[in-house]
């Protein structure tokens, strides 16, 4: 009997319990890992079950989570017990390889870059939805190559001198040797949120609040 009440006891106060996060892949890949290290540290009874997809997939998979990440503005409504909260902005920048003609540029007009082979990002992504517009409201049609599902296949069709890619500037920040990302003219930029019920469980809201510091820390 003392176990159970121990146990629901560790369960209310959120020292205990699970916390099932869908992330863009962005944030699930460069943001998350290091977050999840130092939360593990401080709260060792909640486990963290990840999955990362592109946006569009993430918000379809809110009812079965209990927090969603996402980047950029949403397409669609919320479900009515679910709320926006944005976190930090983030920027997209253009990825070269780091002996493209146009690495060494300071800032890039899509208007250099409409004539170059592009890696795009699959159907869904924010990514892909963000550059998309950019190119359509100056009215330039995009040499598109291929489209790739994930930053790392973009990161990595870059590397092999397929073309230019797109990406946020954090899924750069371990990775300056043979990459460069270039920011683009005018920038563009997007808010990271999260997208959280209006009652999170109380493992949720422990995690929620850790995540939010530790995202405030690194503004």
């Amino acid at each position: 009997l003392r176990a159970a009440e121990n146990l629901a006891a560790s369960l209310g106060s959120g020292e205990a319990g699970q916390v099932r996060v869908a992330a863009s892949q962005t944030l699930g890949a460069y943001v998350l890992p290091s977050v999840l290290a130092a939360f593990r540290e401080q709260a060792p009874g909640v486990e963290i079950e990840l999955e990362s997809h592109n946006m569009r997939r993430v918000l379809e998979r809110l009812e079965a989570c209990d927090i969603g990440l996402v980047e950029g503005d949403l397409d669609r409504p919320l479900p009515p017990d679910w709320r926006f909260e944005p976190l930090a902005t983030d920027e997209i920048v253009a990825l070269l390889r780091r002996d493209h003609p146009l690495a060494a540029s300071r800032s890039l007009g899509l208007e250099q870059l409409v004539a170059q082979p592009q890696i795009w990002r699959e159907d869904g992504s924010g990514t892909r939805v963000q550059v998309e517009q950019a190119f359509r409201v100056r009215g330039l049609v995009p040499q598109v190559r291929i489209a790739l599902a994930g930053v790392a296949a973009i990161k990595e069709a870059v590397r092999q001198g397929l073309g230019v890619g797109f990406v946020s500037r954090l899924a750069l920040r371990h990775d300056s040797a043979l990459l460069v990302g270039v920011p683009l003219r005018p920038r563009l930029t997007r808010t990271l949120a999260l997208v959280i019920p209006r009652e999170p469980g109380p493992s949720a809201m422990r995690f929620l609040d850790f995540l939010r510091g530790r995202l405030s820390e690194d503004r």
